[in-house]
């Protein structure tokens, strides 16, 4: 469905994936804990942290209507997936809000094997317009509300894809998306 800007040219989105069209994953609290990944269980003293942080992002949502959040480091392996696993798995315990957490770090992107994912395409795919890459590929851990929009690491031009045309279609379309929609992106 295209928009129409102020200038009245025509901005195009996407239909993203949604519960119905994401692969479901195997997945148990176990699991999860395995993988260090504690956001989903509230009892579990590790996930104090991510709990706090989840409300006062949905306070700064509540205020201002943010849904897009960014998760950066200055270098690499310093956990910067961990956090974005994390705090997505935590906002995604809210009913009211339908939580993505999108791996936009192309060229080291390490949120598929966080949540042990072996992916067939991914965002990269997506913004490459690679044969069937249509939409971006979409998981969904058995018994959770998290979808994973995840990709796979390679030697690219991950700036250039980032700025493409492709990059601010996904971008605005989850912009426009149901206001219930809550994106957490792993960044470069």
């Amino acid at each position: 469905s295209p928009l129409t800007a102020e200038q009245g040219t025509t901005l195009s989105i996407i239909s993203l994936p949604g519960r119905e069209n994401a692969v479901e994953i195997p997945w148990d609290s176990a699991m999860a804990k395995d993988r260090g990944i504690y956001g989903f269980d509230s009892m579990d003293a590790r996930s104090r942290s991510f709990n706090l942080i989840r409300a006062r992002l949905l306070e700064l949502q509540a205020k201002h209507g943010w849904r897009m959040i960014g998760v950066v480091s200055a270098t690499p392996n310093v956990g910067k997936s961990f956090i974005s696993a994390n705090v997505a798995a935590a906002l995604s315990r809210d009913p009211r809000y339908q939580t993505y957490v999108v791996d936009f770090d192309l060229r080291r992107g390490s949120l598929s094997h966080v949540f042990g994912l072996s992916p067939e395409r991914g965002v990269r795919d997506y913004l490459e317009a690679e044969p069937g890459a249509d939409l971006p590929a979409a998981y969904r851990p058995e018994g959770e509300r998290l979808m994973i929009m995840p990709t796979a690491a390679g030697r690219i031009h991950s700036a250039e894809l980032i700025a493409s045309e492709r990059a601010q279609i996904l971008l605005r379309s989850m912009r426009v998306s149901d206001e219930r929609n809550l994106f957490v992106f792993d960044l470069p």
